[in-house]
């Protein structure tokens, strides 16, 4: 039974929350609506939640939260759960609703002829009392939001995009769409027996008011791949469009009778094109503001146009590389592309225009220069892609970290397992203090005792490992 949960002052609700102008316009919003979709994102970028009808979510959800099971972060993407610390008696949690996310869904009110909405949340403890039942350090989103501030304070902001890069399949998950099933990137014929599905994705999530924004798309170089990228946004509007894209995506290809999908590397092999694969990546580009808005990156002084604070940047992403690619490659199947992919980057490096870096740094004007993370995989949650380069990149700024030297063919290896990968993140000290210790321990714990427990660690596979990856992941990743 759905519950929602009276929070006390402790807990941040406060006697006056329902004068809040805020939680008054969500309301407004939310009795033109049938349903409401209240969702979290659990360590894996994986929507969780539940559906509400307006008239509970009006009267109750929108002042009190509403009760969930308290490990909803560790669930594995096949539902797999294994014993944290501090679970107890498996009791709930809150997920206290952020009223700024509060958006039009209108993937769903199409499938199902109803109204519905959506509305992002941050899980609180409801059975630490003597502890003000403070927020869950396991929510990806709370723990990106900490940075983001941490970030703020500081004086700066960060403004950031990503390239999705995803399949689509037919229902079977197997077979491959017809007219693209071959290498046609960036092919416009390709991709026009697809530009109505295509085309809805765009309109659709534009739709929603959020200013999720698709600024272009295109076929890739892998059978039934497609790209899409979104218009920049800064910090947490980044992460929560980028969480509600990839669903949206799934959703509505699923309307079409197809199945898109962004984990790394779904098929060893093609029966139509045996020397191709698919690899989807989530390039992560980025950017450093001043709060009143001045390009932090570009200093037109400089003989490459870079700022120290560019440079200590990239250092810090550097020096913590390693821990980092645990976020940015969090699924067993990430690694295989890392065995089969030359332009996966391999250690930590930075270059100009360098594709084949982990860092490419883009310097143009002041408006568009940017650094592109190639390393992040489509499997990655943006809550932690974000949150953990920020904590990496602020200890470049603070300790004045140089970087290493640019376009060297060697250097700092990274891990090229996922078990080698939260070994490192583990041994992190500064990057898991920042994200914090009961999220790096649920992180880890559960990709150890679930993922690699069920699909191993080999990054070379066959057939047979494939299939079980596409098992595990593909239905909600």
């Amino acid at each position: 039974m759905a519950e929602a949960v009276q929070l006390n002052d402790q807990d941040g609700k406060h006697s006056d929350d329902s004068e809040r102008p805020e939680i008054q316009e969500m309301i407004s919003k939310a009795s033109k609506y049938d349903f409401i979709r209240v969702q979290v994102a659990d360590l894996g970028g994986i929507s969780r939640g539940k559906t509400v009808t307006s008239k509970f979510f009006t009267e109750k959800v929108a002042f009190h939260g509403l009760g969930m099971f308290e490990g909803i972060h560790a669930i594995s993407a096949s539902s797999g759960m294994h014993p944290m610390e501090g679970f107890g008696t498996f009791a709930d949690c809150v997920i206290k609703v952020i009223p700024s996310t509060f958006h039009h869904v209108a993937w769903g009110s199409k499938m199902s002829s109803r109204r519905v909405a959506s509305v992002l949340g941050e899980t609180k403890w409801r059975t630490r009392p003597d502890q003000g039942n403070p927020f869950q350090e396991a929510c990806s989103r709370f723990a990106c939001r900490k940075q983001v501030e941490k970030l703020a304070n500081m004086g700066y902001k960060i403004k950031a995009s990503s390239e999705f890069e995803f399949m689509v399949t037919e229902d079977d998950k197997v077979t491959l769409l017809k007219g693209h099933n071959q290498k046609d990137a960036y092919c416009i014929t390709a991709q026009a027996r697809y530009d109505k599905m295509l085309f809805d994705i765009s309109d659709q999530l534009s739709d929603t008011g959020l200013g999720i924004n698709v600024e272009s798309i295109h076929t890739e170089f892998g059978p039934s791949q497609f790209e899409i990228t979104l218009e920049p946004r800064f910090g947490m509007e980044y992460a929560d469009n980028a969480f509600i894209f990839k669903h949206a995506v799934k959703e509505i290809c699923q309307h079409y009778g197809l199945h898109a999908t962004f984990i790394s590397e779904p098929f060893k092999e093609f029966k139509n094109s045996p020397d191709c694969h698919v690899w989807n990546s989530l390039h992560f580009n980025h950017s450093l503001w001043t709060i009143d808005e001045k390009a932090a990156f570009y200093d037109p002084s400089k003989e490459d146009k870079l700022s120290n604070i560019a440079k200590w940047w990239i250092g810090g992403i550097c020096k913590h590389a390693r821990a980092l690619t645990a976020f940015m490659a969090p699924t067993v199947n990430c690694y295989r592309r890392f065995a089969t992919f030359p332009f996966i980057p391999k250690m930590a490096s930075w270059g100009i225009r360098n594709r084949l870096k982990m860092l490419r740094v883009k310097v143009d004007e002041e408006s568009s220069t940017y650094i592109e993370n190639r390393v992040c995989s489509g499997a990655s949650n943006s809550y932690l892609v974000l949150a953990c380069h920020i904590a990496a990149g602020i200890d470049g700024i603070l300790n004045e970290i140089e970087p290493p030297a640019q376009d060297v063919k060697e250097g700092v290896p990274l891990p090229l397992s996922l078990d080698e990968s939260l070994d490192a993140l583990k041994e992190d000290v500064l990057i898991c203090d920042a994200l914090g210790p009961e999220l790096v321990d649920w992180f880890v714990t559960s990709r150890k005792n679930l993922d690699i427990k069920e699909l191993g660690n080999s990054v070379h596979a066959y057939d047979e490992a494939y299939a079980a990856d596409r098992r595990f992941y593909m239905d909600v990743l």
